[in-house]
């Protein structure tokens, strides 16, 4: 629950997970048994080698790259504390996607005004308690999981008014996230969910109909009824959200002109840069990169007029597409262990649902987060914050757990 309102909360849960990991002989035994945590340990190796490399590039960087190599060994290791501590259970599970939504909500609280979130006016571009990249994915995500959950929430009870009440929860819930998607600004979030948000249900729809037949219960109101709420968001708030996209716009034309050099002040602008700043830094050392630490000092470092920028008295903070930042950070060997990676964990899933241990509405919200993830990072690099490592631990914790605790899956995926 404390995962996006309180980062210090949110510590101390990853840590005690952590701990009750490491002080059971069971969870160590199972860790050790596992291919992707053997795995996960020789890619820890590798990216101590890359803070080294960095440290000795860049000498001043130490306690940065030191910093960002913790960060990234919690999230190699630290969804599996939480898949290990769910146990595979269910009810489990669902409580803690329940807190973790409810936590979203409670956050907005101290964050927003009454008037406006009843107005549905969300003003500029916000995060509320979070920055704004990582509240339209988080948002987002939980909007997908209140539409693949509200039958089984609305159905579990049996008396009128336990329905109802349940019913105007999950309503306030839905109305709520919507309103910090908009809110977000986040145009890679609405893009990501709105690719996302079809291919899922389509599936799910397909599958119904395949084993069900056609009918009318099965037809995709609820999602229609998230577009119609997006939809008159976004209208309510039209003059803002065009301040924010109307200078991307010309600023798109420049650079498909080829006057690069002259873009007005946007978003955009600081993107192209930084990317374009990105890939060559890349290309001056494609094989191991620069390392773990290194992208932010390359950026203050270089002089660059067009990577300063002036509203914040700061140089941007990031290259703005995680895969430019993996491959700028460890270079194109790095880039395929980590690949690697990716793969033997969408292959151990596989293997979960094959043996039929992974419940069907979990694979699709575990896929669509990660999908809409994958889509998100292309303009965004959040990989160090508390809030991406709380989303990357719940989302992975929860699609591994399966791995971790199904025997039928568990045997398949031995190395």
């Amino acid at each position: 629950m404390t995962a996006w309102s309180t980062p210090l909360g949110n510590r101390i849960a990853l840590g005690l997970c952590l701990a009750a990991l490491a002080l059971s002989p069971e969870a160590r035994a199972a860790l050790y048994r596992d291919s992707f945590c053997r795995y996960a340990v020789m890619l820890v190796v590798y990216l101590v080698a890359e803070t080294l490399w960095g440290a000795t590039l860049f000498p001043e960087t130490l306690e940065r790259q030191l910093l960002d190599l913790a960060t990234l060994v919690l999230l190699l290791l630290g969804f599996l504390a939480v898949a290990w501590w769910l146990q595979g259970s269910l009810a489990r599970i669902n409580r803690v996607l329940a807190l973790a939504a409810l936590g979203l909500w409670v956050g907005l609280i101290p964050h927003a005004q009454l008037r406006d979130v009843l107005t549905f006016r969300t003003g500029d571009q916000t995060g509320f308690q979070m920055s704004a990249g990582c509240s339209g994915l988080i948002s987002a995500s939980v909007i997908l999981g209140l539409l693949l959950f509200a039958e089984p929430w609305l159905t579990l009870s049996r008396k009128p008014w336990q329905i109802a009440l349940r019913g105007l929860v999950w309503a306030a819930g839905l109305y709520l996230s919507a309103y910090m998607l908009v809110a977000s600004q986040s145009r890679t979030a609405w893009l990501a969910a709105g690719i996302l948000f079809p291919l899922v249900f389509c599936y799910r729809y397909y599958r119904n109909y395949r084993y069900r037949g056609f009918s009318l219960r099965q037809l995709p109101y609820l999602p229609v009824m998230v577009v119609v709420i997006f939809a008159a968001g976004v209208a309510a708030n039209g003059e803002s959200i065009w301040r924010r996209i109307g200078p991307d716009r010309e600023t798109a034309q420049k650079i498909l002109q080829g006057h690069d050099q002259t873009l007005p002040y946007s978003s955009l602008k600081f993107r192209f840069h930084a990317q374009k700043f990105g890939l060559n830094k890349w290309l001056e050392r494609p094989l191991m990169g620069w390392g773990t630490g290194s992208s932010k000092h390359l950026i203050a470092t270089s002089g660059r007029p067009e990577l300063w920028v002036a509203q914040a008295r700061n140089w941007v903070s990031h290259l703005h597409n995680t895969y430019l930042e993996l491959l700028v950070r460890f270079g194109l060997l790095g880039m395929v262990l980590l690949s690697v990676a990716v793969w033997r964990l969408a292959v151990a899933f596989r293997a979960v649902q094959r043996a039929g241990c992974l419940p069907s509405d979990h694979v699709l919200l575990v896929a669509g987060c990660l999908g809409m993830a994958a889509i998100w990072g292309l303009t965004v690099f959040q990989l160090m914050t508390e809030e991406w490592r709380a989303y990357w631990s719940m989302v992975m914790g929860v699609g591994y757990t399966f791995v971790l605790n199904a025997r039928p899956a568990v045997a398949i995926t031995k190395g």
